[in-house]
């Protein structure tokens, strides 16, 4: 995992690289029919659910121990690496990195309620991830990858879910 102080300074080169470097024309006519009809408003929201999802497990993993907290934070990790090959697509597509909004706290009572919605929420991403597949163009192999991972995810939930209840 990168810290976010590097992330930063690696972004703040590409990003003045490009500056600097205007894109070839040729570039400009491939952009537009090799994303498909993925848009930067799928891509935002796209990034929020999965800044919201590293945000949650990383709340839940503080406040657990042993292998529930071990489970916790590779969940975290994981969805923070969807969240970087989303911004990067989104570099791609636009030339620019996108950014969202901080996520607030998750508003559950116990870790297993907010496992519970965690559970449906990692199904919605692996459905929206298909569905994104269908018209991102050249990018559809990797939304294909990233809903396998969510389904994934759903299944450590349910596990840690039994182990919890």
């Amino acid at each position: 995992m990168m810290d976010q102080t590097r992330e930063k300074e690696v972004w703040s080169r590409v990003m003045a690289a490009s500056a600097n470097a205007p894109m070839p024309k040729q570039a400009k006519a491939m952009a537009a029919p090799r994303s498909g009809g993925l848009t930067e408003e799928t891509l935002r929201q796209l990034m929020e659910a999965e800044a919201m999802e590293a945000h949650t497990y990383r709340q839940l993993a503080a406040k657990s121990q042993g292998n529930a907290r071990r489970t916790l934070e590779q969940l975290s990790m994981e969805e923070q690496g969807h969240f970087r090959r989303l911004t990067a697509i989104g570099f791609l597509l636009l030339g620019r990195k996108l950014t969202v909004n901080r996520p607030e706290a998750a508003h559950f009572d116990t870790a297993p309620e907010i496992l519970r919605n965690q559970y449906r929420r990692e199904l919605d991403a692996a459905g929206r991830y298909r569905d994104v597949a269908g018209t991102a163009g050249v990018y559809g192999p990797l939304f294909l990858d990233l809903a396998d991972v969510e389904e994934r995810h759903s299944q450590m939930v349910v596990k840690l879910l039994g182990e919890m209840l």
